[in-house]
């Protein structure tokens, strides 16, 4: 008991430290290639904590989650990879990660104000939380849109949630899970699956 106290206290220590700063964190883009022209088109923002606090970044969101802090967390990290954005080439989108609990928090209307315009920025809804209303987190996807960013939806085809994410919330762009993209090429069946996705998410 006293030993899950002592973590817990940690835990709870690590990331007010984030927070408020005290812990520095970071980012590693990964490049978002446009195929057809051979070119890179944008940059995801893949936050990067330091690894004697957490062995993944997935494990300090969820302990940041268990606190009741993720939106706190998710706030703070979408604010930093904003203001990041200037560093990117011209022309090229930045891709940053979304949960629900942010969208439908205080913490994201206020980025919405301090924001305010979201252009050549896309919004990746993370799929790790559930989502128990879809209509009022469509009326948040609005505001990105009316702010002048995007949507994507990761991981469709993995199961019957994300593809009901893709009806429900209507992305910009769709990251197909990598079952459907290994070996396109070589299979006739995955292009056409493919290609039908695309279609589905653009209607």
């Amino acid at each position: 008991m006293h030993i899950n106290l002592a973590k817990r206290e940690q835990q709870r220590r690590t990331i007010s430290d984030l927070l408020e700063g005290d812990i520095p964190f970071g980012f590693h883009y990964q490049p978002i290639v446009d195929l057809e022209r051979g070119l890179v088109a944008g940059y995801e923002a893949l936050a990067r904590f330091p690894a004697e606090i957490a062995s993944s970044p997935d494990q300090v969101f969820r302990v940041a989650g268990d606190l009741g802090r993720r939106a706190d967390l998710e706030s703070v990290v979408l604010r930093s990879a904003f203001w990041e954005r200037s560093k990117l080439p011209p022309k090229c989108f930045l891709t940053i990660n979304a949960g629900p609990s942010l969208l439908l928090s205080r913490q994201w209307q206020q980025l919405l104000k301090e924001i305010g315009h979201f252009g050549g920025t896309v919004f990746e809804i993370t799929e790790d939380e559930p989502i128990h209303d879809y209509s009022i987190l469509r009326s948040r996807l609005d505001q990105i849109r009316e702010a002048g960013g995007h949507i994507a939806v990761d991981d469709t085809g993995a199961g019957y949630a994300s593809l009901k994410h893709v009806m429900e919330l209507r992305p910009n762009f769709i990251k197909l899970d990598r079952f459907f993209v290994g070996g396109c090429h070589k299979e006739p069946a995955r292009s056409s699956l493919i290609e039908m996705m695309g279609t589905m998410a653009s209607r």
